[in-house]
């Protein structure tokens, strides 16, 4: 069972405006910065991680959250925010899945 996840924080700075993998935030002017994580097992103990593009704050929660504008008459603005909490856990999920899995080496 997996307790948590230490997410260290790269020096550099991606060049361009990143978009963060988990909540996808294109409205927010958040930073984006690029974490890693350890891989569980084997691999990890080798010193192997894996990473992602995150907001710097972690504000993926609050971004999935806000209620996205209105794209077209009738549009379920409701609808596409529970849609964007659904999408963000899932991402999340299967990052630290990625992290338990020990990038496959089990």
């Amino acid at each position: 069972m997996v307790r948590g996840v230490l997410l260290r924080q790269a020096d550099a700075v991606p060049r361009r405006r990143a978009q963060c993998a988990w909540c996808q935030d294109v409205t927010l002017p958040n930073d984006v910065v690029f974490y890693s994580a350890r891989l569980a097992g084997p691999a990890g103990r080798r010193g192997a991680t894996v990473g992602t593009l995150l907001c710097r704050d972690f504000e993926c929660s609050h971004n999935a959250r806000v209620l996205p504008p209105l794209a077209h008459q009738g549009f379920d603005r409701d609808a596409a925010r529970a849609e964007r909490v659904r999408v963000l856990r899932e991402r999340s999920r299967s990052f630290v899945e990625t992290v338990r899995a020990g990038g496959g080496e089990g």
